[in-house]
């Protein structure tokens, strides 16, 4: 439980770059934006990773993008 926080804030941080490349800035609600959405993710994929392993973890995180692309497309 206590590795999987410290991935999911991990893999949170490793998001910051595309983040200032989506927002051109970083201020307190983006970076808390940044943690909250993919922290909250990078449990859920750690869970599956403890749960079920690695090809689902990697398989539902290929999956979130993939549907946040269309959604993208889909309203922007």
């Amino acid at each position: 439980m206590t590795a999987n926080i410290i991935a999911a804030i991990v893999f949170s941080a490793g998001h910051l770059p595309t983040t200032i490349s989506l927002f051109g800035h970083l201020n307190f609600l983006i970076v808390f934006r940044c943690f909250f959405l993919n922290g909250l993710f990078g449990f859920v994929f750690g869970y599956y990773y403890i749960k079920y392993g690695i090809q689902y973890s990697m398989l539902a995180h290929a999956g979130l993008h993939f549907v946040s692309k269309i959604l993208l497309m889909l309203f922007y």
